[in-house]
């Protein structure tokens, strides 16, 4: 049984409670990733409508429960909290000011005066230093599942058709507009951190989905196809496993479109293809030497050792240095292609003797 148990009568004090815990959490959300910034902007956006619509509506601005007091409240605890989260910036806040918008690519250099670039990047065919303004669009379309992608390109277009979604459409759209400048402005940028859009596009696709199938389909038949699609999800998803990274969407060409488009790679096979060194060397790989690899992928094989790609017994060339510097195999020109690792029919490494 719970202890003391507090009731809130005030449905204002209720409200001045939520607001706090949001500006706590807006605060805390940019302590975590720089990008989690836009969320401030999307806040921002909605708080400014609000106050904009209760001015239209006659309502005094500073009333208890008002939108502009509400959003007073998130600020001031945000700003509070501000100190502890973040001590560096009240010791240097000129420099940590600067560096925060050079993360976020508001700025042409780092905070020491050097050109600012992104993580080396591979997209749309070529390897890049920090792919443009189209990254996430594309790299979504290739992510999410293929129901997924159908439902965001019908149901958002009609979240904001119907003007009984219009309103939620529109209230939801300031955050995903806000997030998506600030994930495309930054120069680094990777696919996985483009899912931050989807939750909230997710919803306006839902409302517009909901909104069509409710004209058109009969409830009864609605459900059906509702459990049909999440079975087909639920055995998508076993196939995905283990390897959900070589997941690609097979509506866009799957693995093939994908690895053409972006960047792929993020150390999956790289213990396989030690694996493939072992049984190459009939199990016993004792003084066998390993370039290519990093030296934490070489922990459980202890009888192989990590060593320069000029002197190594092996090199390994993964995908995504391929993609990265397409001059990568110059350095095994001279040796023996000897086994490869495939993944979800992506040649995930290439093994070299």
């Amino acid at each position: 049984m719970p202890g003391k148990i507090f009731e809130m009568e005030s449905y204002h004090g209720m409200l001045a409670c939520v607001s706090a815990g949001a500006g706590l959490a807006l605060m805390g959300s940019a302590m975590t990733k720089v990008t989690g910034a836009g969320f401030w902007l999307g806040a921002a956006a909605l708080a400014g409508w609000a106050i904009w619509r209760d001015r239209r509506a006659g309502r005094p601005l500073g009333a208890p429960g008002s939108p502009l007091r509400l959003a007073g409240i998130a600020a001031a605890c945000g700003l509070a909290v501000l100190p502890l989260l973040w001590p560096a910036l009240v010791a240097d806040p000129a420099f940590q000011l600067r560096r925060l918008g050079a993360s976020v690519g508001l700025s042409t250099e780092d905070p020491g005066g050097t050109a600012r670039r992104g993580t080396r990047q591979f997209f749309l065919g070529e390897p890049v230093d920090s792919p443009g303004w189209a990254y996430y669009p594309v790299a979504l379309a290739l992510r999410v599942a293929p129901w997924t992608f159908l439902a965001l390109l019908v149901g958002v277009p009609a979240a904001f058709v119907w003007r009984s979604t219009r309103r939620y459409a529109l209230v939801l759209l300031p955050s995903i507009v806000a997030l998506f400048v600030v994930l495309s402005a930054s120069p680094k940028k990777f696919d996985r951190y483009g899912l931050v859009l989807l939750g909230p596009m997710a919803v306006i696709a839902g409302l517009g989905v909901q909104r069509a199938v409710r004209d058109i389909v009969a409830p009864r038949v609605a459900v059906r196809v509702v459990g049909g699609v999440g079975l087909v999800a639920f055995a998508l998803s076993l196939w995905a496993a283990p390897w959900g990274l070589a997941y690609f969407n097979p509506l866009l060409g799957g693995s093939s479109t994908g690895e053409e488009q972006l960047l792929v790679g993020w150390g999956e096979g790289k213990t396989d293809a030690i694996e493939e060194i072992r049984e190459l060397q009939g199990g016993d790989c004792s003084g066998v030497t390993i370039a290519g690899v990093q030296q934490e992928f070489l922990l459980g094989f202890p009888c192989a050792t990590f060593a320069s790609a000029e002197t190594a017994d092996y090199v390994v060339v993964y995908v995504s240095s391929l993609q990265r510097n397409p001059r990568a195999r110059a350095q095994v020109k001279e040796r023996e292609l000897v086994a490869t690792v495939e993944i979800r029919g992506i040649t995930y490494a290439e093994i070299w003797r």
